[in-house]
């Protein structure tokens, strides 16, 4: 037995370094990846123009349909597969945390987010709003001969790529849609005051439930981005709180309740009377942008937060070799844009 004992022994200490280190990958977690980014521009050319006054803010925090589209099968090509936060954590004593042995058919997960989602500009090359049409989702676009379309936007992009990727979703897994509503929601403008005709402003309550429902019933989960965009340090809490309560009232009517608020500009705070109002009112997922906290932090702060990775025409530039694993950023980038992808400062 003493004889046996020693021949494994030597067999072990024989194997070379490699052979640990793919043991110890495979004991490893899985890594789940979180991106975002906004509503696509569809039209370069429009989008950055001279006389379009948002062209550097279009440049700085949008993709463009062509780079999401090439982003997508990238992401794909790369053995990467969209998840629900639910199937790669659970909830426990208040926190979500990363399941072990996580098995996704052998892909790479990540999760996929989208913000404000309040297309609020006209003929600015980003579409009008986007609308559940024959069981469908389509972007509309008033200004374009070919109003109704499937290739312009966020939502109808994703969804064909699903239909043709079908093992890209994993368990159906779709996006976060984080939603503000000082403009009403995707494009439907729905908010208190709004400048449309009663007939019309029926109508867009209407085409906004029906999104809704069909946005639920294919998976998407929609979270508060707060009404007005507010920054959550620097919101007077008096203020903060009629936000919030704006939003539930006016966006929140439709979208019913959520557990994900999401931070507009991604900037957070554990210890702030804002954050515990979040917490008192149900809120457990935080969708943010920055550093991880420390342990301290995140534990003073009794709940979860998901950091994410941008996705627009900064990142694209600067972030090349952070997402290398994920897919190219050169080759991905619209030559059309506004600052040529040689341009490495931010604003």
């Amino acid at each position: 037995m003493k004889k046996l004992l020693l021949i494994l022994l030597v067999l072990i200490l024989c194997l070379p370094c490699e052979s640990f280190s793919c043991v110890a990958e495979e004991c490893q977690d899985i890594k789940i990846e979180h991106f975002f980014s906004h509503e696509l521009i569809y039209s370069p050319t429009k989008a950055y123009s001279p006389s379009n006054s948002l062209r550097k803010c279009f440049d700085r925090d949008h993709l463009t349909t062509s780079e999401f589209k090439k982003i997508l099968e990238e992401l794909y090509n790369n053995n990467f597969c969209l998840i629900n936060i639910e199937d790669g954590y659970e909830f426990v004593n208040g926190k979500w945390k990363q399941k072990s042995n996580l098995d996704f058919n052998g892909k790479k997960p990540i999760i996929l987010s989208f913000d404000d989602m309040t297309y609020d500009t006209r003929n600015r090359g980003i579409v009008d709003k986007v609308v559940a049409k024959d069981g469908e989702f389509y972007d509309y676009c008033e200004c374009e001969e070919v109003k109704y379309s499937q290739e312009r936007d966020l939502i109808p992009i994703l969804e064909n790529f699903i239909k043709s990727h079908s093992d890209f979703s994993y368990n159906g897994a779709r996006a976060i849609l984080c939603v503000t509503g000082y403009n009403g929601a995707f494009g439907h403008r729905v908010f208190e005051g709004s400048y449309l005709p009663q007939r019309e402003l029926e109508q867009a309550k209407k085409e906004l439930s029906a999104l809704v429902d069909l946005l639920k019933e294919k998976g998407y989960k929609l979270g508060c981005h707060s009404y007005n965009h507010c920054n959550c340090i620097y919101t007077n809490p008096n203020n903060f709180v009629c936000d919030l309560n704006k939003w539930e009232n006016e966006i929140g009517e439709y979208i019913g309740k959520t557990n994900i608020y999401c931070y507009p500009g991604g900037i957070h705070k554990c210890r702030s009377q804002n954050n515990e109002f979040l917490k008192s009112k149900g809120f457990e997922i935080f969708l943010c942008t920055g550093k991880n906290l420390n342990v301290d932090e995140e534990s003073d702060f009794g709940a979860t937060y998901f950091y994410r990775h941008p996705l627009d025409g900064t990142t694209l530039r600067l972030c090349n070799e952070e997402y290398k694993n994920f897919f190219d950023t050169k080759k991905v980038y619209e030559t059309a844009r506004y600052l040529p992808f040689s341009y490495k400062q931010g604003y």
